[in-house]
C-alpha cells in the first residue's frame, strides 16, 4: 500500500498546514481496521500513527478495535485514535435505530451513525415540495420548501435525547441475558442516567457476530426438537428434509421473552419512538426482543440506583435457560478422549437440572446433575469410554439440559478430532505419505459423487470427474515443519485477480491515460453464469427445460452498455429488455434515433427486485443505452 501511504500523507499535510491557522480539522480513514493495518501500519512500524485521527469503520457492529495499546496510548493530535462509524446502516428502521446506537457505544465507538439519513428525512430536492411564491393584495412572499419526514425520524430523536451524547458506563449483565446498557447522565449528574434493554441483538448485527448465539427462545427450541425428531426417520436426499435442515439453519430473532421489573413512582419507561409505557399492576412487563427499549428516572435522588437495582433483580422469561457450546477432540478416538461442553447460564438467577448428552455410537461418562450461580459458567468434560472412529472424522453430538420450570436448552452439531500427527512428509505431491492421517472434511454441497468415507481415508486415490463441493484436509508436523495437504473438488476454480508479483504499480496508480466514466461511454463485455431451476431471477428457457443467466455488462473504464437495433420502419415491433438483480442497483435507459441522434425515450428504474422487464414498441434504426446510477457503478441487462 506504498501508493496508498504516499496519497494519505500529501491529505495529512495539507490538514497539518490549515491547523495552522487555527482550523480544527482530523485526518483517518481505513474503512475497518483490517483495512487500516494493511494501509498504515503494513510495515510494522507506527511511522503514521501522528497522521492518524481516527479510524473509519463500516459494518463492524460490535467488534470494534477498542483494545490497541498503540492507538489508546497516543500522544499526538486529540490524543488516542478515534473509532468513527461513517456507514453502519443496519438501524435502518424505526425500532432498531436505539439499539444499534447503544450497542456500537457500548463497544466503544466515539461517532455511531447507525441510519441512512435518506431513510429519515427526503434531502433530495427533487423528491421535496419546491419553495412557492405566494401573491397577497399587498406583497409577494416566499414560503421556504419542506422535507418530507418519515417515522424513522421521531425514533432517531428519541435516541438523540435519551442517549446522545451520554458516556457508555457498563454492560450490567456481563455474561448473560439480556443486554441491559447503561449509560451515564450529563455533568456527572446520575440521575439523568439512561439504561437501554436489547432482548436479541442477532437480528441487527448478524446472529453469528455476537455472543450466546446459540441461546434462542424456548419457543424455537421446541419447534427445532420436533423437527430434529422427523429428520431421524427422512431419506438422506428426500426434498422433505431438505426443508426441514434449511428451516433449522435459519436465524429467527427473539418475539416472545419479557423481562419483568417492579414499578416505582420514579422509574419511566420508553418505547424506541419516546413514548412513555405506564405500569400495569405495579410491574413493568419489557418485551425482550430485536428492539429496544430505554429505562429512566424522574431525578429523584437515588433513584437511578435503585432503578439499576430493579433490573438486576427482573424476572427473566423466554429465553432458553443455558448457552451450550460444545469443543472439538483434541486426541483420536482410540485414546478415549474428552469433549468440553461449556454451560453457561444466561439467567439472573440460580437454576439446577439434568443434563443430557450423546456423540453418535460412542459411550459416554459425564457429569449429569448440574447446578448453577447466576451467570455462572461451567465446563463439563464429557469422555469416551468405547467406540470406534469414524472414517468421516465426523460425530454428531447432542446436546439436552432441563431445567424444571426454568426451561431447558438443546444443541446439535458434529464434532470432530482435531488432531496433528507427528509424521514427515515427503512434499513432492504425492498424497501416500497421507494415508492414515485423520483428515478434516469440508462440504461446500451435496454434488459429490464419492462418498465422504472414501474422500477421507483414500486421499491418495483421483476424485471421480464429476466429484464437486467438499474438500479434504490433512496436517502433520515434525521437528523442523508444519506439513498441510489439502484435495479439493472444485469444477468452477476462480480466474484469479491482480497479482501484485507481476503488477505495474505505477501503471496501475499513476497511468499513462485516465479514463473517465461517463453515461456516455459505453463499451460492454458478455457474462455467463450457472444456475439453478429454482432460481427464479434467471431466464426459462423457451424448451421450458431449465434456465439461463447470461447477460451484457459495462467494463471497468465505463458506465453503460449499448446496442443498436435495426427494427422495421412501418410498424412497431415489441421490444424487451431484461435486466437481472444480479448486484446492481439504479438503472437509466435511455432510446436515441441512430441517424439523427435525437432523444426519443428516457426512463429511470430504482429497483430491480429479482429481475425486472421493460418493454417498448419502436420501430426504425434506433440505439438503446442502459446506464448504471448509484451504489455500484455496474449495469446489467
Amino acid at each position: 500500500m506504498i501508493r496508498y501511504r504516499e496519497i494519505y500523507t500529501k491529505m495529512a499535510e495539507a490538514v497539518i498546514e490549515a491547523r495552522k491557522e487555527n482550523i480544527d480539522v482530523l485526518v483517518g480513514g481505513g474503512d475497518s481496521n483490517s483495512n487500516a493495518l494493511d494501509k498504515f501500519f503494513a510495515d510494522g512500524t507506527m511511522d503514521m500513527l501522528p497522521i492518524f485521527d481516527f479510524l473509519s469503520i463500516h459494518y463492524q457492529g460490535m467488534e470494534s478495535p477498542v483494545l490497541y495499546p498503540a492507538w489508546n496510548n497516543r500522544k499526538d493530535y486529540k490524543g488516542r485514535v478515534k473509532i468513527w462509524d461513517t456507514e453502519s446502516w443496519v438501524g435502518n428502521t424505526d425500532d432498531r435505530i436505539g439499539l444499534v446506537v447503544a450497542a456500537n457505544r457500548s463497544a466503544g465507538y466515539d461517532r455511531s451513525m447507525g441510519i441512512f439519513g435518506g431513510y429519515m428525512y427526503s434531502g433530495d430536492p427533487h423528491r421535496s415540495a419546491p419553495d412557492m411564491i405566494v401573491h397577497s393584495e399587498n406583497r409577494t412572499e416566499t414560503v421556504p420548501k419542506l422535507h418530507n419526514t418519515w417515522s424513522t425520524a421521531a425514533a432517531m430523536g428519541a435516541t438523540q435525547c435519551l442517549i446522545g451524547e451520554r458516556d457508555f458506563n457498563e454492560l450490567l449483565f456481563k455474561n448473560g441475558l439480556p443486554w441491559i446498557l447503561l449509560f451515564d447522565g450529563y455533568d456527572n449528574n446520575k440521575e439523568d442516567g439512561t439504561i437501554v434493554i436489547a432482548g436479541d441483538l442477532g437480528e441487527a448485527f448478524g446472529a453469528e457476530n455476537i455472543l450466546f448465539r446459540n441461546v434462542r427462545s424456548l419457543t424455537e427450541a421446541k419447534k427445532r426438537e420436533a423437527l430434529r425428531e422427523q429428520l431421524k426417520i427422512l431419506p438422506a436426499q428426500s426434498d422433505e428434509r431438505k426443508k426441514i435442515e434449511k428451516e433449522l439453519n435459519t436465524y429467527y430473532p427473539i418475539m416472545d421473552g419479557k423481562m419483568i421489573v417492579k414499578a416505582n413512582p420514579s422509574f419511566l419507561l420508553y418505547d424506541f419512538y419516546g413514548n412513555k409505557i405506564a405500569p400495569q399492576n405495579n410491574v413493568y412487563e419489557i418485551p425482550l426482543n430485536y428492539q429496544g427499549y430505554f429505562m429512566r428516572v424522574n431525578g429523584a435522588k437515588r433513584s437511578f440506583d435503585k432503578l439499576v437495582a430493579a433490573i438486576r433483580n427482573a424476572k427473566i422469561e423466554g429465553y432458553q435457560p443455558v448457552e451450550i457450546i460444545a469443543k472439538d477432540f483434541t486426541a483420536p478416538i482410540t485414546d478415549k478422549p474428552e469433549i468440553d461442553l461449556q454451560l453457561t447460564n444466561i439467567l439472573n438467577r440460580r437454576i439446577k437440572g439434568l443434563l443430557k448428552a450423546s456423540v453418535g455410537d460412542l459411550q459416554l461418562s459425564f457429569t449429569r446433575n448440574i447446578s448453577f450461580k447466576p451467570h455462572e459458567t461451567k465446563t463439563i468434560k464429557v469422555k469416551v469410554l468405547d467406540g470406534k472412529p469414524n472414517a468421516e472424522n465426523k460425530y454428531p453430538l447432542e446436546v439436552r439440559f432441563d431445567a424444571g420450570s426454568d426451561g431447558f436448552a438443546v444443541h446439535w452439531e458434529d464434532v470432530h478430532v482435531n488432531y496433528i500427527a507427528k509424521k514427515t512428509i515427503a512434499v513432492d505431491g504425492n498424497l501416500n505419505d497421507w494415508q492414515g492421517i485423520i483428515p478434516q472434511t469440508i462440504e461446500g454441497s451435496t454434488k459429490a459423487s464419492i462418498s465422504l468415507t472414501e474422500a477421507a481415508w483414500h486421499p491418495y486415490q483421483n476424485f471421480d470427474k464429476n466429484a464437486e463441493g467438499f474438500a479434504q484436509t490433512y496436517l502433520a508436523y515434525d521437528d523442523n515443519y508444519f506439513y498441510f495437504a489439502a484435495k479439493i473438488a472444485d469444477k468452477t476454480p476462480h480466474k484469479g485477480t491482480l497479482r501484485f508479483e507481476t503488477r505495474d504499480e505505477d501503471q496501475y496508480f499513476y497511468p499513462d491515460t485516465a479514463y473517465m466514466q461517463t453515461i456516455y461511454a459505453m463499451q460492454s463485455t458478455l457474462v455467463s453464469q450457472l444456475v439453478s431451476d429454482s432460481d427464479g431471477g434467471a431466464l426459462q428457457l423457451p424448451s421450458k427445460d431449465g434456465r439461463i443467466m447470461s447477460y451484457f455488462e459495462n467494463t471497468r473504464t465505463t458506465q453503460s452498455i449499448g446496442m443498436d437495433i435495426d427494427l422495421p420502419t412501418d410498424k412497431y415491433t415489441r421490444t424487451s429488455l431484461y435486466f437481472p438483480g444480479v448486484d446492481q442497483h439504479g438503472i437509466s435507459v435511455t432510446v436515441y434515433d441512430s441517424k439523427s441522434g435525437k432523444e426519443l425515450f428516457a426512463t429511470k428504474i430504482d429497483n430491480l427486485w429479482n429481475g425486472t422487464y421493460l418493454t417498448l414498441d419502436m420501430s426504425g434504426n434506433v440505439r438503446i443505452r442502459c446506464s448504471a446510477y448509484g451504489w455500484g457503478g455496474t449495469q446489467r441487462s
